[in-house]
């Protein structure tokens, strides 16, 4: 009966399988040492185990009679037969119906790739991402208009007012369905060539003389004027408010706006407010 020697590939030991022990297992049999399953014709040796020799130690207390040298060259000499390598044969599995390696059809292998790496579904993955991301990327640009649309129309009446914003405030107007706000800055009007004298022709009334100069850089509306009136303590006495259609004369009413660094005269009477009133002052309202 031939046999193959078959290389344990856990534990590299060597043994002896025979044909019908292979051909009933489907070439696959166990290593009797490290109990390792492994097929025979993958793993065939070409060099025959070496045989393990087993040295044991002398007992004291029996004399042994000594070999001649000559035997004793001859017994190391001499070849030593594998029967351990016998005991170590590989069992025999049964009902084992897997198919030799020389038995697998190469053809019917597969080589398409797994759906893991199929390139039209990784291209549609990025498709949807590149999608997703754009469309985060337009929500947060939308966000980010409304929000400096909301701060620009809730704080359009302040930056109007800033000299530095209204050019282009203006140029945004023109475009968008706003309106800019008038520029006023009643701080910066100036009062002059304040007088109150007797009314010529009118008893228990008042001439009230003065010249309004706008000292800001864009013509503003004109502001409203505080006359005030008090006596020789400094307590107020009387006081009036008094409007741009009450106190400019018609000649300037059609124009509603201060003409920048112009000296506009103003006259109205009013009614004296009594012999306590004995000082006056005019100033710029809000």
């Amino acid at each position: 009966m031939s046999k193959v020697a078959a290389r344990c590939p856990s534990c590299q030991s060597v043994f002896f399988v025979s044909a019908a022990q292979g051909k009933v297992a489907n070439n696959l049999v166990r290593c009797g040492r490290c109990g390792h399953l492994f097929s025979v014709l993958e793993n065939l040796s070409d060099s025959l185990p070496e045989p393990e020799v087993i040295v044991t130690p002398p007992e004291p207390e029996i004399e042994v009679e000594s070999e001649s040298v000559a035997d004793a060259a001859a017994s190391a000499s001499m070849p030593v037969e594998p029967d351990e390598t016998e005991d170590c044969a590989p069992e025999t599995l049964d009902g084992l119906d897997e198919p030799r390696a020389s038995e697998f059809d190469l053809s019917n292998l597969s080589t398409s790739l797994p759906d893991d790496f199929d390139l039209e579904s990784s291209a549609a993955e990025n498709t949807g991402f590149g999608r997703r991301l754009g469309l985060g990327l337009l929500i947060v640009v939308f966000a980010l208009v409304g929000l400096a649309g909301q701060t620009l129309y809730f704080g359009l009446p302040a930056l109007s007012q800033e000299l530095a914003y209204r050019p282009l405030l203006q140029t945004l107007c023109d475009v968008l369905p706003c309106q800019l706000e008038v520029y006023s800055k009643p701080e910066l009007v100036r009062v002059e060539q304040l007088l109150v004298r007797a009314h010529p022709d009118l008893e228990e009334s008042l001439v009230v003389e003065l010249v309004l100069i706008n000292m800001a850089s864009l013509e503003q509306p004109y502001p409203p004027l505080i006359l005030r009136f008090d006596d020789l303590n400094g307590e107020q006495v009387a006081a009036r408010r008094l409007f741009a259609k009450e106190y400019l004369p018609r000649s300037l009413r059609a124009n509603k706006l201060m003409p920048v660094d112009k000296a506009v005269s103003i006259k109205l009477g009013i009614l004296d407010p009594g012999e306590r009133a004995l000082s006056y002052s005019v100033s710029v309202g809000q």
